[in-house]
């Protein structure tokens, strides 16, 4: 029998907000009883959408997880990357369950710690890795599942990060330091690492990768550039990274609306003349990637590439999909919601059976392609009415952050990394933290 949890929420950047409308929307089974927010402005506006009392709205996940904050069942962890583990820690040992954003720690030994804690307190955590309940990768996923390609030998994958995502993110925004945050292949292609092995139904067995740190340095800063874009670069709108032209223009929403919740054009410009986003690229200030592939092997002998750069534009940006069978090859595009299947066959040269083509864009889906809302809905299956069906639990999550940290020591040692003796080792290490 269905039951309203009630729900602390830890973190109201765009992903928090996110959730406290996911909040909104399904009241009759979630309610808001607390938050946590260290931005001032940013927790007054979610807790006044909410209709929270202030002593509800924290500082802190420390207060709001507190044994002087209200009561809850769940905790919806949507804070930094830094602090996702401590905060999911804390929620733990106050027995509440968890739906954490991904990826759910700074550091693999802390990844399985938190799924090894959760198993010993008997609670379930879910990760927001929504894209499994997209209707592309279900899709995907099944016709895999089907035989309908025969034995996959080959997969491609690729995540094309458009270039004033890659500057916004993962070089002015607070994904840009790998000491702050993550690994960019960790923090942006944790999805992919994911997706890979579940839509096979197969298990990696060695990692090798290869990536680095080239465009956005120092050494490509013009001479004549300031380190701000607001402090009169006399390039100006010849940049492509200007941040007065990208923050300044009649766009408002994300990723424009993290420059502050002022949304007026000259609370914009004092927030962003005061904050990281106008920094210039090149500063240098940013140690993460900006382009990477890894390669992965699968114990069914599948050779899988996952390519992830920063300089894409248009109708280019976006996953794609590639996987050859030795029955059929799909080809897959996220962004436009398509996925064709080409049979192999029989009879002469030249003679090809019909596409099989599937058009999910007139779908209208939205947020991941439908994943976030869909994940949500899942998600409340689970904490209020008891569905034991979850595609996304810890435990099979753990691996994607696995097979990423794995990607970073390959690509940091020059040599290929076996996942078996990995797993065994931090698995070690997790255990001796209980």
């Amino acid at each position: 029998m269905s039951r309203q949890r009630r729900v602390v929420l830890i973190g109201c950047g765009n992903r928090g907000q996110m959730f406290g409308g996911f909040c909104r929307d399904y009241a009759d089974r979630v309610k808001l009883v607390a938050l946590a927010e260290p931005r001032e402005d940013y927790r007054v506006n979610e807790a006044t959408r909410n209709n929270l009392p202030a002593q509800h709205a924290y500082a802190s996940f420390e207060e709001a997880l507190g044994p002087g904050a209200p009561a809850a069942d769940l905790a919806i962890i949507a804070a930094s990357d830094r602090a996702h583990h401590a905060a999911a820690v804390a929620a733990l040992r106050r027995g509440m369950d968890l739906l954490t954003e991904k990826p759910v720690a700074h550091d693999p030994v802390l990844t399985v710690h938190l799924k090894l804690l959760a198993e010993r307190l008997g609670r379930t955590v879910l990760v927001q890795h929504e894209l499994r309940y997209s209707p592309f990768f279900q899709e995907v996923r099944r016709i895999v599942q089907s035989g309908q390609l025969g034995q996959v030998y080959s997969y491609t994958h690729t995540e094309h990060v458009e270039f004033w995502h890659m500057t916004h993110s993962f070089v002015r925004g607070p994904y840009g330091r790998q000491e702050d945050s993550n690994p960019m292949i960790v923090a942006k292609c944790c999805h992919d690492l994911d997706l890979i092995p579940w839509i096979l139904d197969d298990r990696v067995t060695k990692v090798s990768s290869f990536g680095r740190l080239d465009h956005f340095v120092r050494a490509h800063k013009p001479d004549v550039a300031p380190d701000r874009c607001t402090d009169g670069c006399p390039l100006g709108d010849r940049c492509i990274h200007n941040a007065a032209a990208f923050y300044l223009g009649d766009r408002t929403g994300w990723p424009v609306a993290m420059v502050g919740t002022d949304m007026s054009l000259e609370g914009r410009r004092r927030r962003l003349h005061d904050g990281p986003l106008s920094r210039c690229v090149f500063n240098g200030e940013n140690t993460v990637v900006d382009h990477q592939t890894v390669l992965m092997e699968t114990r069914r002998g599948t050779l899988c590439t996952l390519t992830m750069q920063g300089f894409s534009a248009g109708e280019e940006c976006g996953r794609k999909i590639r996987l050859d069978g030795t029955a059929g090859t799909l080809r897959g595009d996220m962004g436009r919601g398509r996925i064709d299947v080409y049979p192999h066959w029989t009879g002469p040269a030249g003679t090809r059976a019909e596409v099989q083509t599937l058009d999910l864009a007139a779908m209208g889906l939205d947020g991941h392609g439908g994943g976030d809302r869909r994940l949500f809905e899942a998600a409340l299956d689970v904490f209020c009415d008891g569905a034991d069906a979850a595609l996304t639990l810890l435990a099979d999550s753990v691996e994607s952050h696995l097979i990423g940290w794995a990607a970073e020591q390959s690509r940091h040692s020059d040599r290929a990394v076996f996942m078996e003796p990995f797993r065994t080792d931090i698995q070690q290490q997790a255990t001796a933290m209980l």
